[in-house]
């Protein structure tokens, strides 16, 4: 019977491989050597020129900026629906910045109607009196002589109102006539000193505006004028 002998060299290669110690691998060498498993645990590390490359290719440029602007401006003209958002947009922009000057034009103007004068506010008028419309037709006449008694400003403001206020106030329509209710004519009032008696004094002497929405005046210029 014969049996298989093993070379003597891979006997021996074997002998030293067992009695050979086993050291752990260095640390500090580059040549370190790792398992599939803990290579593939250890994290990819990316290197600060791949980063700023990709934050380059990120921020636009100019020439992605312009060419941006450039397809936007060929959409607005050649399409029909680019050409029609652009002049909706031109006439709304164009709208908008001719109520904002009309707007600042009537806040200016009525600033400085306010700042120029205090406003006075005026008794409401009567609308029924002693005297008929008939009587008083049948009384009227000229006259050329004044008293010195001055007028109050409950007859000031009843005069005011029924020679250009405002009778109806849904559509502003008033005591006088006018032509396609356009009431072109502005009414002041010429005050003297002592010349209108009120319930603190006298007003006042100077010219004054009477604003026929609000029915008060408002003094544009002082001094006895008459």
């Amino acid at each position: 019977m014969t049996r298989a002998v093993q070379p003597r060299c891979n006997r021996e290669h074997t002998a030293y491989e067992l009695k050979r110690p086993r050291v752990a691998p260095s640390t500090t060498s580059g040549l370190t050597r790792h398992s599939p498993e803990t290579a593939a645990k250890k994290p990819k590390r990316i290197s600060n020129t791949a980063v700023t490359s990709r934050t380059k290719r990120l921020k636009p440029t100019l020439t992605d900026i312009y060419m941006l602007r450039r397809s936007f401006l060929k959409f607005l003209a050649a399409t029909p629906l680019g050409r029609l958002a652009a002049g909706l947009a031109a006439t709304l922009a164009s709208a908008a910045a001719i109520y904002l000057d009309l707007t600042q034009i009537d806040v200016k103007k009525t600033a400085q109607k306010r700042a120029a004068a205090a406003e006075i506010h005026l008794p409401y008028p009567r609308l029924r009196g002693p005297v008929s419309v008939e009587e008083a037709l049948a009384n009227r006449r000229s006259v050329r002589e004044y008293r010195e008694e001055p007028v109050t400003i409950e007859e000031l403001a009843q005069l005011l109102w029924a020679a250009y206020g405002i009778s109806e106030t849904t559509y502003g329509l008033r005591t006088a006539p006018s032509a396609g209710a356009q009431y072109p004519l502005e009414l002041y009032a010429v005050v003297g000193d002592l010349g209108v008696k009120t319930g603190e004094g006298y007003l006042p002497a100077g010219i004054y505006h009477y604003d026929v929405h609000a029915h008060s005046l408002q003094m544009r210029k002082a001094g006895d004028h008459r």
